[in-house]
């Protein structure tokens, strides 16, 4: 039997546990997203009220979701879990603020353009 040649990936060494800390997938693996430069290290409390606030989307998904919030196209008084986690997460953040927290914070490696607030 010939046996396929594998490719070695490359991968950050980014530990499976660290105390008080997740990795988090910018993109999800279930959508597409892949290891490597796709996972950053978060402390486990904001990547829970991440996923609550988000779900399970993609950044672009995540700024339409901010975007239809924002526009009052969706209401936090609809789920209290959501609205006491995006108050936790983004307590007093501007609008701008909120943007930046997430694109430096969160998706800080991926090269998004804002191009769904315009």
């Amino acid at each position: 039997m010939s046996r396929k040649k594998r490719k070695k990936r490359k991968r950050r060494n980014i530990p499976r546990t660290l105390k008080g800390y997740n990795r988090h997938h910018i993109i999800p693996k279930s959508k597409g997203g892949k290891m490597g430069r796709n996972l950053i290290i978060v402390p486990k409390k904001y990547h829970r009220l991440y996923h609550i606030i988000f779900s399970n989307r993609k950044p672009n998904g995540a700024l339409v979701f901010l975007k239809r919030l924002w526009n009052n196209e969706v209401s936090l008084k609809a789920s209290n879990k959501i609205q006491d986690a995006y108050h936790e997460l983004f307590y007093r953040m501007s609008k701008d603020e909120v943007l930046v927290y997430l694109y430096n914070y969160w998706w800080n490696w991926y090269d998004y353009k804002f191009r769904e607030l315009e």
